[in-house]
């Protein structure tokens, strides 16, 4: 059972570190996750389904069948006319697909994986009127309807340069005939450099002749 004051690992591990992970970097890779730790956590919830599936075929309990049915079928991986034996074909990417930072990334709200897994950690996410800060939140059906940016978020501007990198200010170009900024500021301060050599030089034939007089 475990101290009643601190968390169970809710997963298991890998019997063999070393075999059977080939396909984590990858998945870590696409879903933009924070370490294997998140796989393995999507590889036990699959697990869990897929052996409670196959103890109701064995044993009908029509209440857990119904219970079990209806959960899957709101958080969309299973169809709503399908069977205890579609559960079974549930993948690890079903798992991965219905997190929150996978949602978020694909209703258009984030340029990249990452940054929305940045996004909800940093609280700029609201679903269903409510912050949630894990990015591994398992999204159901209806609160993928009503998901958007915190109303007090500065993300929730259209115009905020996060949400459109293409126009983050680029350099002027350059035209036919046509100095850019960066090259009269360059030209600006290789005059001043010269200036400041000549000078220095001045400066220096002035104490030579003062010596050749004074010899």
């Amino acid at each position: 059972m475990g101290h009643p004051k601190k968390q169970t690992r809710k997963y298991s591990r890998p019997k063999h570190m070393f075999k059977g992970r080939e396909d984590e970097a990858e998945l870590i890779k696409r879903y933009g996750l924070k370490n294997a730790r998140e796989v393995w956590k999507a590889k036990s919830e699959a697990r869990r389904v897929k052996k409670l599936a196959r103890s109701l075929l064995a044993r009908p309990n029509r209440r857990v069948e119904e219970d079990l049915m209806g959960r899957l079928v709101g958080m969309g991986l299973v169809n709503s006319k399908g069977q205890l034996d579609d559960i079974l074909n549930i993948t690890v990417e079903d798992i991965l697909d219905r997190r929150l930072q996978t949602v978020v990334y694909k209703k258009g709200l984030a340029t990249s994986i990452k940054q929305a897994r940045q996004e909800i950690v940093h609280g700029h996410i609201m679903v269903r009127g409510r912050r949630i800060t894990a990015p591994g939140h398992l999204v159901t059906i209806a609160e993928g309807l009503d998901i958007q940016f915190y109303p007090r978020s500065p993300l929730n501007n259209p115009e905020h340069p996060a949400r459109n990198p293409e126009k983050k200010k680029q350099p002027e170009k350059k035209e036919s005939g046509e100095e850019t900024t960066e090259d009269k500021e360059a030209k600006g301060d290789k005059t001043g450099s010269e200036t400041e050599e000549e000078k220095a030089l001045g400066t220096k034939n002035q104490d030579g002749g003062r010596e050749a007089k004074d010899q």
